[in-house]
Protein backbone atom coordinates (compact mmCIF):
# COMPACT_ATOMS: atom_id res chain seq x y z
CA UNK A 1 0.00 0.00 0.00
CA UNK A 2 1.30 3.47 -0.92
CA UNK A 3 2.35 5.55 2.08
CA UNK A 4 0.38 8.80 2.41
CA UNK A 5 0.59 9.24 6.18
CA UNK A 6 2.78 12.36 5.93
CA UNK A 7 2.55 15.43 3.73
CA UNK A 8 5.88 14.56 2.12
CA UNK A 9 4.76 11.00 1.35
CA UNK A 10 1.48 12.27 -0.12
CA UNK A 11 3.31 14.73 -2.39
CA UNK A 12 5.35 11.83 -3.71
CA UNK A 13 2.15 10.16 -4.99
CA UNK A 14 1.04 13.18 -7.08
CA UNK A 15 1.62 13.46 -10.80
CA UNK A 16 2.91 16.65 -12.44
CA UNK A 17 -0.57 18.09 -13.06
CA UNK A 18 -1.63 17.50 -9.46
CA UNK A 19 1.56 19.13 -8.17
CA UNK A 20 0.89 22.11 -10.45
CA UNK A 21 -2.56 22.43 -8.87
CA UNK A 22 -1.08 22.44 -5.36
CA UNK A 23 1.47 25.08 -6.38
CA UNK A 24 -1.20 27.24 -7.99
CA UNK A 25 -3.20 27.22 -4.76
CA UNK A 26 -0.07 27.94 -2.69
CA UNK A 27 1.69 30.74 -4.60
CA UNK A 28 3.81 31.75 -1.60
CA UNK A 29 5.76 28.50 -1.91
CA UNK A 30 7.30 29.85 -5.11
CA UNK A 31 8.61 33.04 -3.55
CA UNK A 32 12.19 33.39 -2.45
CA UNK A 33 14.71 30.66 -3.21
CA UNK A 34 13.70 28.06 -5.78
CA UNK A 35 12.08 24.92 -4.41
CA UNK A 36 14.65 22.20 -5.07
CA UNK A 37 12.74 19.01 -4.25
CA UNK A 38 9.63 17.57 -2.60
CA UNK A 39 11.27 17.61 0.84
CA UNK A 40 11.62 21.38 0.64
CA UNK A 41 8.13 21.78 -0.82
CA UNK A 42 6.63 19.79 2.06
CA UNK A 43 8.51 21.95 4.59
CA UNK A 44 7.14 25.11 3.00
CA UNK A 45 3.57 23.83 2.68
CA UNK A 46 3.39 22.95 6.39
CA UNK A 47 5.13 26.11 7.59
CA UNK A 48 2.74 28.16 9.77
CA UNK A 49 3.03 31.20 7.49
CA UNK A 50 1.94 29.18 4.47
CA UNK A 51 -0.88 27.48 6.36
CA UNK A 52 -1.97 30.86 7.72
CA UNK A 53 -2.27 32.30 4.22
CA UNK A 54 -4.31 29.30 3.08
CA UNK A 55 -6.62 29.54 6.10
CA UNK A 56 -7.17 33.30 5.86
CA UNK A 57 -8.18 33.09 2.21
CA UNK A 58 -10.30 29.94 2.58
CA UNK A 59 -14.13 30.01 2.40
CA UNK A 60 -16.15 29.04 5.46
CA UNK A 61 -17.18 25.49 4.41
CA UNK A 62 -13.55 24.57 3.69
CA UNK A 63 -12.45 25.76 7.13
CA UNK A 64 -15.36 24.00 8.83
CA UNK A 65 -14.43 20.72 7.15
CA UNK A 66 -10.70 21.07 7.84
CA UNK A 67 -11.22 22.00 11.49
CA UNK A 68 -13.56 19.04 11.99
CA UNK A 69 -11.03 16.69 10.39
CA UNK A 70 -8.37 18.10 12.72
CA UNK A 71 -10.57 17.46 15.76
CA UNK A 72 -11.37 13.89 14.66
CA UNK A 73 -7.66 13.06 14.36
CA UNK A 74 -7.00 9.47 13.35
CA UNK A 75 -10.76 8.86 13.17
CA UNK A 76 -11.21 11.39 10.34
CA UNK A 77 -12.70 9.68 7.29
CA UNK A 78 -15.06 10.81 4.57
CA UNK A 79 -17.88 8.81 6.18
CA UNK A 80 -17.24 10.29 9.64
CA UNK A 81 -17.04 13.84 8.27
CA UNK A 82 -20.29 13.32 6.37
CA UNK A 83 -21.90 12.07 9.57
CA UNK A 84 -20.58 14.84 11.83
CA UNK A 85 -21.00 17.91 9.59
CA UNK A 86 -24.45 19.49 9.61
CA UNK A 87 -26.60 18.65 6.58
CA UNK A 88 -28.40 21.97 6.63
CA UNK A 89 -31.56 20.17 5.56
CA UNK A 90 -29.97 18.59 2.48
CA UNK A 91 -30.65 14.95 1.59
CA UNK A 92 -27.88 12.47 2.36
CA UNK A 93 -26.62 12.12 -1.23
CA UNK A 94 -26.44 15.88 -1.79
CA UNK A 95 -24.78 16.42 1.59
CA UNK A 96 -22.11 13.80 0.89
CA UNK A 97 -21.47 15.35 -2.52
CA UNK A 98 -20.90 18.73 -0.84
CA UNK A 99 -18.51 17.20 1.67
CA UNK A 100 -16.60 15.46 -1.14
CA UNK A 101 -16.43 18.71 -3.10
CA UNK A 102 -14.98 20.75 -0.26
CA UNK A 103 -12.64 17.93 0.67
CA UNK A 104 -11.28 18.14 -2.87
CA UNK A 105 -10.86 21.91 -2.57
CA UNK A 106 -9.06 21.50 0.77
CA UNK A 107 -6.79 18.88 -0.78
CA UNK A 108 -5.83 21.27 -3.58
CA UNK A 109 -4.61 23.72 -0.93
CA UNK A 110 -2.66 20.93 0.87
CA UNK A 111 -4.53 21.58 4.11
CA UNK A 112 -5.70 17.96 4.08
CA UNK A 113 -5.20 14.91 1.90
CA UNK A 114 -6.59 11.40 1.58
CA UNK A 115 -4.68 8.40 2.86
CA UNK A 116 -6.93 5.57 1.77
CA UNK A 117 -10.10 6.09 3.81
CA UNK A 118 -8.38 8.45 6.28
CA UNK A 119 -8.26 12.22 5.99
CA UNK A 120 -4.84 13.51 7.06
CA UNK A 121 -4.35 17.08 8.24
CA UNK A 122 -1.45 19.39 7.43
CA UNK A 123 0.67 19.42 10.63
CA UNK A 124 1.10 23.19 10.36
CA UNK A 125 -2.60 23.55 11.17
CA UNK A 126 -1.97 22.46 14.78
CA UNK A 127 0.01 25.65 15.39
CA UNK A 128 -2.77 27.79 13.92
CA UNK A 129 -5.92 26.13 15.31
CA UNK A 130 -4.61 24.86 18.62
CA UNK A 131 -7.97 23.71 19.99
CA UNK A 132 -10.22 22.69 17.06
CA UNK A 133 -13.94 23.25 17.61
CA UNK A 134 -12.99 25.16 20.80
CA UNK A 135 -12.87 21.84 22.68
CA UNK A 136 -9.26 20.88 23.38
CA UNK A 137 -6.26 19.56 21.47
CA UNK A 138 -6.28 16.39 19.37
CA UNK A 139 -4.31 13.51 20.83
CA UNK A 140 -1.46 13.91 18.32
CA UNK A 141 -0.70 17.33 19.83
CA UNK A 142 -1.09 16.18 23.44
CA UNK A 143 1.20 13.16 23.10
CA UNK A 144 4.21 15.27 22.15
CA UNK A 145 4.38 16.41 25.78
CA UNK A 146 4.10 12.97 27.37
CA UNK A 147 7.05 10.95 28.63
CA UNK A 148 7.84 7.41 27.50
CA UNK A 149 6.74 6.05 30.87
CA UNK A 150 3.42 7.89 30.67
CA UNK A 151 2.81 6.49 27.19
CA UNK A 152 3.46 3.02 28.57
CA UNK A 153 0.90 3.60 31.34
CA UNK A 154 -1.69 4.73 28.80
CA UNK A 155 -1.16 1.67 26.62
CA UNK A 156 -1.31 -0.57 29.68
CA UNK A 157 -4.68 0.97 30.57
CA UNK A 158 -5.85 0.18 27.04
CA UNK A 159 -4.45 -3.36 27.42
CA UNK A 160 -2.08 -2.81 24.51
CA UNK A 161 1.53 -4.01 24.60
CA UNK A 162 3.82 -0.99 24.59
CA UNK A 163 6.50 -0.91 21.84
CA UNK A 164 10.09 -0.19 22.86
CA UNK A 165 10.58 3.18 21.16
CA UNK A 166 8.72 6.40 21.93
CA UNK A 167 7.64 7.18 18.32
CA UNK A 168 6.11 3.72 18.10
CA UNK A 169 4.32 4.20 21.42
CA UNK A 170 2.91 7.52 20.22
CA UNK A 171 1.66 5.84 17.04
CA UNK A 172 0.06 3.07 19.12
CA UNK A 173 -1.80 5.56 21.34
CA UNK A 174 -3.00 7.46 18.29
CA UNK A 175 -4.41 4.25 16.86
CA UNK A 176 -6.23 3.65 20.14
CA UNK A 177 -7.92 7.04 19.97
CA UNK A 178 -8.92 6.40 16.37
CA UNK A 179 -11.25 3.65 17.59
CA UNK A 180 -14.48 5.48 18.39
CA UNK A 181 -16.21 2.32 19.61
CA UNK A 182 -13.33 1.54 21.98
CA UNK A 183 -13.44 5.07 23.45
CA UNK A 184 -17.15 4.64 24.17
CA UNK A 185 -16.61 1.18 25.61
CA UNK A 186 -13.92 2.41 28.02
CA UNK A 187 -16.09 5.34 29.11
CA UNK A 188 -18.89 2.88 29.78
CA UNK A 189 -16.75 1.05 32.34
CA UNK A 190 -16.60 4.11 34.61
CA UNK A 191 -18.36 4.01 37.99
CA UNK A 192 -21.87 5.41 37.85
CA UNK A 193 -21.06 8.73 39.55
CA UNK A 194 -17.97 9.20 37.38
CA UNK A 195 -19.91 8.36 34.21
CA UNK A 196 -22.58 10.90 35.16
CA UNK A 197 -19.97 13.62 35.71
CA UNK A 198 -18.16 12.71 32.48
CA UNK A 199 -21.38 12.80 30.46
CA UNK A 200 -22.33 16.18 31.93
CA UNK A 201 -18.86 17.58 31.21
CA UNK A 202 -18.81 16.36 27.59
CA UNK A 203 -22.36 17.58 26.94
CA UNK A 204 -21.55 21.05 28.32
CA UNK A 205 -18.33 21.40 26.31
CA UNK A 206 -19.97 20.25 23.09
CA UNK A 207 -22.79 22.75 23.60
CA UNK A 208 -20.16 25.49 23.87
CA UNK A 209 -18.14 24.29 20.88
CA UNK A 210 -17.68 26.45 17.79
CA UNK A 211 -15.59 26.70 14.64
CA UNK A 212 -13.11 29.40 13.64
CA UNK A 213 -15.72 30.68 11.17
CA UNK A 214 -18.11 31.66 13.98
CA UNK A 215 -18.66 35.40 13.90
CA UNK A 216 -21.42 35.82 16.48
CA UNK A 217 -19.24 35.66 19.60
CA UNK A 218 -19.52 38.58 22.01
CA UNK A 219 -17.62 39.67 25.08
CA UNK A 220 -20.23 37.95 27.24
CA UNK A 221 -19.21 34.60 25.76
CA UNK A 222 -15.79 34.93 27.41
CA UNK A 223 -16.94 36.04 30.84
CA UNK A 224 -16.11 33.70 33.70
CA UNK A 225 -19.35 32.83 35.48
CA UNK A 226 -17.81 29.98 37.49
CA UNK A 227 -18.82 29.72 41.14
CA UNK A 228 -17.09 27.26 43.40
CA UNK A 229 -19.18 24.32 44.51
CA UNK A 230 -17.35 21.74 46.66
CA UNK A 231 -19.61 18.90 45.54
CA UNK A 232 -19.08 19.71 41.84
CA UNK A 233 -15.36 20.12 42.43
CA UNK A 234 -15.12 16.72 44.13
CA UNK A 235 -17.16 15.02 41.39
CA UNK A 236 -15.04 16.51 38.60
CA UNK A 237 -11.80 15.69 40.40
CA UNK A 238 -12.91 12.07 40.72
CA UNK A 239 -13.89 12.12 37.05
CA UNK A 240 -10.48 13.38 35.90
CA UNK A 241 -8.69 10.95 38.19
CA UNK A 242 -10.60 8.03 36.71
CA UNK A 243 -10.22 9.30 33.12
CA UNK A 244 -6.45 9.58 33.58
CA UNK A 245 -6.18 6.09 35.06
CA UNK A 246 -8.29 4.70 32.19
CA UNK A 247 -6.00 6.27 29.58
CA UNK A 248 -8.59 8.80 28.34
CA UNK A 249 -7.27 12.03 29.87
CA UNK A 250 -3.79 13.54 29.98
CA UNK A 251 -1.91 15.87 32.28
CA UNK A 252 -3.76 15.01 35.50
CA UNK A 253 -1.44 15.03 38.53
CA UNK A 254 -3.91 14.81 41.43
CA UNK A 255 -2.76 18.18 42.76
CA UNK A 256 -3.88 21.71 42.15
CA UNK A 257 -6.70 22.74 39.87
CA UNK A 258 -8.73 19.89 38.36
CA UNK A 259 -8.77 21.47 34.88
CA UNK A 260 -5.07 20.80 34.45
CA UNK A 261 -6.25 17.51 32.94
CA UNK A 262 -7.12 17.38 29.25
CA UNK A 263 -9.54 15.20 27.32
CA UNK A 264 -8.52 15.06 23.63
CA UNK A 265 -10.96 16.12 20.94
CA UNK A 266 -11.24 12.51 19.73
CA UNK A 267 -12.74 11.55 23.09
CA UNK A 268 -15.21 14.46 23.10
CA UNK A 269 -16.48 13.58 19.62
CA UNK A 270 -16.60 9.85 20.34
CA UNK A 271 -18.75 10.51 23.42
CA UNK A 272 -20.95 13.09 21.68
CA UNK A 273 -24.70 12.40 21.60
CA UNK A 274 -26.08 11.13 18.25
CA UNK A 275 -27.70 14.47 17.44
CA UNK A 276 -24.48 16.51 17.78
CA UNK A 277 -23.39 18.19 14.53
CA UNK A 278 -20.68 20.67 13.54
CA UNK A 279 -21.79 23.76 11.63
CA UNK A 280 -21.32 23.35 7.88
CA UNK A 281 -22.54 25.91 5.32
CA UNK A 282 -21.55 24.69 1.84
CA UNK A 283 -24.10 26.76 -0.06
CA UNK A 284 -23.13 30.21 -1.33
CA UNK A 285 -24.74 32.87 0.87
CA UNK A 286 -27.27 35.23 -0.67
CA UNK A 287 -25.61 38.59 -1.35
CA UNK A 288 -27.72 41.71 -1.20
CA UNK A 289 -27.68 43.65 -4.48
CA UNK A 290 -28.84 47.09 -5.62
CA UNK A 291 -29.53 48.24 -9.17
CA UNK A 292 -26.76 50.28 -10.82
CA UNK A 293 -27.35 53.03 -13.41
CA UNK A 294 -26.81 51.81 -16.98
CA UNK A 295 -24.38 54.66 -17.75
CA UNK A 296 -22.20 53.78 -14.78
CA UNK A 297 -22.14 50.11 -15.81
CA UNK A 298 -21.15 51.03 -19.39
CA UNK A 299 -18.34 53.31 -18.20
CA UNK A 300 -17.05 50.66 -15.78
CA UNK A 301 -16.93 47.78 -18.24
CA UNK A 302 -15.47 50.01 -20.98
CA UNK A 303 -12.65 51.05 -18.65
CA UNK A 304 -12.06 47.46 -17.51
CA UNK A 305 -12.02 46.24 -21.12
CA UNK A 306 -9.54 48.90 -22.16
CA UNK A 307 -7.27 48.05 -19.25
CA UNK A 308 -7.41 44.33 -20.04
CA UNK A 309 -6.72 44.84 -23.75
CA UNK A 310 -3.70 46.99 -22.96
CA UNK A 311 -2.32 44.33 -20.61
CA UNK A 312 -3.12 41.56 -23.09
CA UNK A 313 -1.23 43.35 -25.87
CA UNK A 314 1.79 43.74 -23.59
CA UNK A 315 1.63 40.04 -22.70
CA UNK A 316 1.39 38.87 -26.31
CA UNK A 317 4.10 41.24 -27.54
CA UNK A 318 6.43 40.03 -24.81
CA UNK A 319 5.78 36.40 -25.69
CA UNK A 320 6.34 37.11 -29.37
CA UNK A 321 9.80 38.49 -28.53
CA UNK A 322 10.95 36.12 -25.78
CA UNK A 323 8.49 33.23 -25.56
CA UNK A 324 7.73 31.21 -22.45
CA UNK A 325 9.59 28.24 -21.00
CA UNK A 326 7.63 25.10 -21.91
CA UNK A 327 7.53 21.89 -19.86
CA UNK A 328 8.35 18.51 -21.37
CA UNK A 329 4.63 17.78 -21.51
CA UNK A 330 4.10 20.80 -23.75
CA UNK A 331 2.46 23.10 -21.19
CA UNK A 332 3.58 26.13 -19.26
CA UNK A 333 4.09 25.52 -15.55
CA UNK A 334 2.81 27.57 -12.64
CA UNK A 335 6.30 28.81 -11.75
CA UNK A 336 6.89 30.16 -15.27
CA UNK A 337 3.48 31.85 -15.31
CA UNK A 338 4.15 33.45 -11.93
CA UNK A 339 7.57 34.66 -13.11
CA UNK A 340 6.24 36.21 -16.29
CA UNK A 341 3.24 37.82 -14.56
CA UNK A 342 5.57 39.38 -12.00
CA UNK A 343 7.83 40.64 -14.80
CA UNK A 344 4.89 42.40 -16.45
CA UNK A 345 3.40 43.62 -13.19
CA UNK A 346 0.12 41.79 -13.71
CA UNK A 347 -1.79 38.85 -12.19
CA UNK A 348 -1.50 35.21 -13.21
CA UNK A 349 -5.27 35.19 -13.77
CA UNK A 350 -4.95 37.96 -16.39
CA UNK A 351 -2.06 36.10 -17.99
CA UNK A 352 -4.12 32.90 -18.29
CA UNK A 353 -7.13 34.83 -19.59
CA UNK A 354 -4.91 36.14 -22.39
CA UNK A 355 -3.03 32.95 -23.25
CA UNK A 356 -5.96 30.52 -23.45
CA UNK A 357 -8.08 32.37 -26.07
CA UNK A 358 -4.89 33.57 -27.77
CA UNK A 359 -3.76 29.99 -28.23
CA UNK A 360 -7.02 29.01 -29.92
CA UNK A 361 -7.21 32.19 -32.03
CA UNK A 362 -3.64 32.01 -33.37
CA UNK A 363 -2.98 30.01 -36.56
CA UNK A 364 -0.91 26.85 -36.15
CA UNK A 365 2.76 27.35 -36.92
CA UNK A 366 4.66 24.06 -37.21
CA UNK A 367 8.00 25.80 -36.85
CA UNK A 368 6.91 27.59 -33.65
CA UNK A 369 4.28 25.70 -31.66
CA UNK A 370 2.13 27.61 -29.21
CA UNK A 371 2.39 26.29 -25.64
CA UNK A 372 -0.72 24.96 -23.96
CA UNK A 373 -1.50 26.22 -20.51
CA UNK A 374 -2.21 23.64 -17.78
CA UNK A 375 -5.39 24.26 -15.79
Amino acid sequence: MTDRTTLRAWLDTLDSDQLETVLEHSPLTLRGAQVRDLDELAMRLQHPSMVSQAVMSAPAPLLQLVETASALGEAATLDRLTELLSTGGAVREAHRAQVEHWLGVATATALVWLDGEHVRVNPGLDQLIVGPLALSRPVRAVLAEETTDKLQQILRAWEVKAPARKPERIAAVRRCFADTAALRRIAGTAPEDVFTALTAHVTKRLAESSTVTSSDLTAEDFEDDYTFDPHTYAAEKAMWQWAASAGLAFGYTGFGFVYEAELPTEAYLALAPPEFRVAFAPDTPVVATVPAPAEQVERSYAAALSEFLGTAMAILEGIARQGLKVNKSGGVGARELARYAKQLGTEVTTLRLTLIPGRHAAPDQPDRPHPAVHH
